[in-house]
């Protein structure tokens, strides 16, 4: 029988098991959150977690293996001494999540310090709903603004996530319709579940076809308010390998229920096959060589996302089912994200690859840059969506094609409110010309003044 920390018996622990703490005394000790503070926990680079109770989850397991699962998150804490611990240099962590968390219960917090260039991860395990099947598929159509479909399959509800196990790719239902499920654009299973800083190997999968096998997933929900590293280390003399925070196969829940709560995402933060009810807030802090802005790829996000701060957080791929507010700094659009409501910048700049638009996409006193974010994929504004300059706005086309080839919307083309604007020629201004591609590729740009926007 040993007596743990807070005072509680707990049969069958000894010193050298995983739930040892030094104890602190007033002639000193090891400080909590510091590795000599519990030393086997803190070598641990797996940890296994069960809040649902159903694989065998207590807080008296190890925790070390998915056969001894730990049942709270409030005992990964106790056992690190604190929500913001020191990890041994060079060492990365994974939590496992294995089911379910109760709603309302445990919140989960964790800022870990971390050196030369490592990752804290957390990867939820999917459960399957419903038989493997053999879907049909109509492909997507940038230029007629058709989205990917699939159908086969009872289980193919908006925001069930899928896996193609033919072609090795992930994607969510973003709708259902009489049956037909509308998708957000594949990313393969290489980017979507190797922990790292994914910038530079980000891809798309547009083979999806009728007659490949397919199998619908439910995320696990987890009560997860914070999750971050500090500590700016990188490796091989600032490559690709900065100390990272991965989030992976987690369905974030709104504790509010009305998507009025926030989830922080800082530097270094990549969440990848996640679902969020709540708002996200991106925030790079500063920018470090090596470093990176927040990411959310392949993502299906409910809430509000609010880009702010000193450089770019990255959206790629997945889908907006709320507002995007770039608030200062920067943000990046590619892969395809889709944006079901509207897109407003007020400052800083938007830096365009491929994306669909379902809304208006507005910017003022700010600059949305169109290049090819990825050179596979390339520039491409799509969908149904309209496009406005406002208040000294401008549109730059950096993407080596005309307008004509990038600018798919079909909710036509603003300066201000008006749907004309001026070219010059020879020093020469002209007014009421008809805002469109073909028209702004015809005159190397248009603007409106007093306005002072502008497409370029």
């Amino acid at each position: 029988m040993h007596q743990g920390r807070y005072g509680r018996y707990e049969p069958g622990l000894d010193v050298g098991d995983v739930l040892t703490y030094a104890r602190q005394s007033s002639g000193g000790g090891a400080a909590p959150g510091t590795p000599p503070y519990n030393p086997p926990w803190y070598a641990l680079t797996d940890i296994y977690w069960d809040p649902a109770g159903t694989q065998g989850g207590s807080d008296k397991n190890t925790g070390a293996t998915i056969g001894s699962p730990l049942l709270t998150w409030a005992e990964i804490v106790r056992r690190y001494g604190s929500t913001r611990p020191e990890m041994n240099p060079g060492q990365s962590v994974t939590i496992h999540l294995l089911t379910s968390q109760p709603a309302g219960q445990d919140p989960a917090f964790l800022k870990m310090l971390m050196s030369q260039g490592q990752a804290l991860a957390i990867v939820g395990t999917l459960t399957a709903s419903g038989a493997a099947f053999t879907g049909t598929v109509v492909a997507k159509n940038r230029a007629t603004g058709q989205r990917l479909t699939l159908s086969g399959s009872a289980s193919l509800v908006a925001g069930a996530y899928v896996f193609n196990s033919t072609r090795g790719s992930y994607a969510f239902v973003t709708s259902v319709a009489g049956g037909v499920a509308t998708m957000t654009q594949p990313l393969p299973s290489s980017l979507v579940t190797t922990i790292h800083n994914p910038t530079a190997s980000l891809a798309i999968d547009d083979t999806w076809t009728t007659g490949d096998t397919y199998q619908v997933f439910t995320l696990p929900t987890v009560n997860l308010k914070q999750f971050e590293v500090e500590g700016w280390d990188v490796t091989n003399g600032g490559g690709n390998l900065p100390n990272l925070a991965w989030m992976q196969w987690l369905n974030i829940v709104d504790f509010s229920g009305s998507g009025r709560s926030t989830f922080p995402m800082h530097n270094m933060a990549f969440a990848s096959g996640c679902t969020f009810g709540a708002r996200v807030g991106m925030v790079q802090d500063f920018s470090t060589s090596g470093a990176s802005a927040p990411m959310l790829l392949g993502c299906n996000v409910g809430g509000i996302v609010e880009s702010y701060g000193g450089d770019v957080p990255y959206l790629f791929g997945g889908v907006l089912r709320n507002n995007l507010a770039i608030v200062g700094g920067g943000c990046a659009l590619d892969g395809d994200v889709q944006t079901l409501a509207a897109v407003n910048a007020t400052s800083g700049c938007i830096f365009m690859g491929a994306a669909y638009f379902a809304g208006a996409l507005t910017a003022d006193f700010a600059g949305i840059e169109v290049l090819k974010l990825t050179a596979s994929i390339g520039a491409f504004l799509w969908g149904p969506g309209s496009v406005q300059m406002n208040n000294g706005a401008n549109m730059l086309n950096a993407s080596a094609t005309l307008y004509a080839a990038f600018m798919l919307l079909t909710g036509g083309m603003k300066l201000g409110t008006s749907t004309v604007g001026m070219t010059i020629l020879g020093g020469t201004i002209t007014a009421g010309t008809l805002i469109t591609p073909a028209n702004i590729d015809a005159n190397g740009g248009m603007f409106l003044l007093p306005n002072n926007c502008s497409y370029s």
